[in-house]
């Protein structure tokens, strides 16, 4: 299974329980590319059947 995510989007992971931290203090919050950007890419990529989270927090 290979997921697609931004890296706005990382808290979510850690909520579903799919983020890993291999260096203590090292995540940081970063708002790019965000949710217009992410919608598109997912539209695109759409036949790679990757598992995506929502682009708009819900």
């Amino acid at each position: 299974m290979k997921y697609l995510l931004g890296h706005y989007q990382q808290d979510w992971t850690k909520k579903a329980g799919l983020w890993k931290e291999n260096i203590s203090d090292y995540y940081t919050g970063k708002p790019d590319p965000g949710p217009v950007f992410m919608q598109n890419l997912i539209n695109k990529v759409s036949d790679l059947e990757l598992v995506t989270f929502p682009t708009v927090r819900q």
